[in-house]
């Protein structure tokens, strides 16, 4: 649980604090950024995802097997958490105000005014992560 937290919280301060433009990068300027590959990217990732669990619970030991794989999924969340939170890279993409929710404008940001006037939840975007995200409940 602690991983997770860390890794949502850090995710969103850097998605605020990150360069817009992408680093300059010669195999970016010879192949154009290709939109289907993040339909690609997460259909695969969810295959292999479902059939690792389906391995794991056809297995004789399910139960030691389960217990390592989410001891070492939490050990690499967490380590996750630490790079995220000493690197901050820009996004590799150009399109990334079509890809991620836009920036938030901190001098618009009142407190009290957020308390008392928005509902607050957690949203998954895109941009594979999820973000805490403030609507009005007044309007």
């Amino acid at each position: 649980m602690l991983s997770a937290f860390l890794n949502f919280f850090l995710l969103t301060v850097i998605h605020d604090v990150v360069p817009r433009q992408p680093l300059p990068d010669l195999t970016f300027m010879i192949i154009p950024q290709q939109k289907w590959a993040w339909s690609v990217g997460d259909v695969l990732s969810t295959v292999s995802s479902v059939m690792a669990f389906t391995v794991v619970l056809l297995h004789h030991e399910r139960w030691v097997v389960l217990r390592r794989m989410f001891l070492l999924g939490a050990i690499m969340y967490g380590l996750r958490a630490v790079v995220l939170g000493v690197t901050f890279l820009p996004p590799s993409f150009h399109d990334r105000d079509e890809i991620c929710l836009s920036q938030v404008n901190r001098s618009a940001m009142y407190g009290m005014e957020i308390a008392t006037s928005t509902d607050v939840h957690i949203v998954y975007n895109s941009c594979a992560h999820f973000l805490i995200v403030m609507e009005d409940a007044v309007t």
